[in-house]
């Protein structure tokens, strides 16, 4: 599968090496791809608006501005054509050389997920992908409608057999509200969790090709409550219907591994931006500035 079907945890790398990061979603501006730099000149970073800022002035195939399929938020974009694209199958068969205990674990659990899949589209992301021998955990990436189907099947029979472990309620730039999510869902999530010692995530992508983004609308911010009665919910991206305390319902989307797996029945305090998309459907996102927490008192 050639650089065209470059899509959500793809690795991106500038021609001079100074710039390394991942494609981020299914929709993009092409022939442009939405992308965040995570090692700028050697230097590993979270912070998303410092990444953006630097990254920017170097340029090497990467620029930030807005986007209207954002709504207008401005955003990082990679050309294909300036830059290396690095599939995570690929990216997984470069771990053959590594000899780290990690290593060793993810090609087994790789292996093992790949075994459940019919187009065996399944890689590696994240430090493993451009730091193997110094990474501290597996990002795991499956891709395909019915492949992602399958292979969380088989995350559950894992676990079941114990073979993997719940994981501790924690993540890189996790909030309080992350925290307590995760504590409250830990025991059942499965996207997250430990295998051999060390800990894994792996997420679940429905798309093997982008498609072109269109452009939305952004209404303002909104706060809700209300109980999961639906949805999707342990694909990227994740989206759940909410039934709202005061009546009616919402829709409430995500490309937050943190926010996968909250279970039908689940009382939710969400707050985030309302997105309007194509056809008028509006959506909840909590991924800019937002949240999802479990609700106090009863639902």
């Amino acid at each position: 599968m050639d650089a065209a079907a470059a899509v959500e945890g793809w690795l991106f790398r500038s021609a001079g090496g100074r710039l390394i990061g991942f494609v981020k979603g299914c929709m993009h501006p092409l022939p442009e791809l939405f992308a965040v730099p995570r090692v700028i000149e050697g230097r590993k970073t979270w912070s998303l608006g410092e990444a953006l800022r630097i990254a920017s002035r170097l340029g090497d195939g990467f620029r930030v501005k807005p986007s209207p399929c954002l709504g207008g938020r401005k955003a990082g974009l990679v050309d294909p054509a300036a830059v290396e694209l690095v599939a995570p199958w690929e990216a997984a068969r470069r771990l053959r050389g590594c000899t780290t205990g990690l290593c060793r674990a993810a090609l087994e659990l790789l292996e093992t997920l790949a075994s459940a899949t019919r187009r065996g589209l399944v890689g590696v992301s994240g430090g493993l992908a451009y730091g193997a021998a110094t990474a501290g955990d597996m990002d795991l990436v499956v891709y395909g409608p019915r492949d992602v189907e399958r292979v969380y099947r088989l995350l559950g029979e894992l676990r079941r057999e114990g073979v993997t472990s719940p994981a501790p309620p924690r993540g890189h730039g996790w909030s309080s509200s992350d925290v307590k999510l995760a504590r409250s869902v830990q025991r059942g999530r499965l996207l997250i969790g430990i295998y051999r010692g060390y800990e894994y995530n792996v997420r679940l992508v429905h798309c093997i090709r982008p498609s072109r983004c269109g452009p939305i609308r952004l209404l303002g911010r909104a706060r809700l409550e209300g109980v999961i009665c639906g949805g999707t919910l342990y694909t990227l991206p994740v989206l759940y219907t909410l039934c709202l305390r005061g009546g009616g319902a919402a829709l409430v989307a995500s490309w937050r591994l943190r926010y996968t797996e909250l279970p039908v029945g689940m009382h939710v305090d969400v707050a985030g931006e309302v997105e309007e998309w194509c056809g008028g459907l509006r959506v909840v996102v909590p991924d800019h500035g937002g949240y999802i927490r479990p609700a106090e008192g009863p639902g």
